[in-house]
């Protein structure tokens, strides 16, 4: 059963967060993917020896096809959306 925290930090915070882990960490392919609408924010850094974005969207935008389209030329190995962490939805919110 859920206590709801989940669907208040959706409500509250307005974003959904998107994971991918990419092969190449390529030159400016961060900044391509924070252009795409709907997205808030990207992160990057290092896991091993893959990268992994981490990319903030406005909660009702589908970009996934999009972000696809972008990041695979540098190899995705994964992609997962999951809801923002108590932490993720505190700093959305502030901005």
């Amino acid at each position: 059963m859920s206590d709801g925290s989940n669907d208040n930090k959706r409500h509250f915070s307005n974003i959904i967060v998107i994971e991918v882990t990419v092969k190449e960490a390529l030159r400016g392919l961060a900044d391509d993917i924070s252009r795409l609408e709907g997205v808030r924010r990207v992160d990057m850094g290092a896991d091993g020896m893959l990268h992994k974005l981490t990319i903030h969207t406005t909660v009702g935008f589908d970009i996934q096809e999009q972000i696809s389209a972008v990041a695979g030329r540098a190899g995705i190995e994964n992609m997962v959306s999951r809801e923002p962490t108590l932490e993720e939805a505190y700093l959305n919110i502030l901005k």
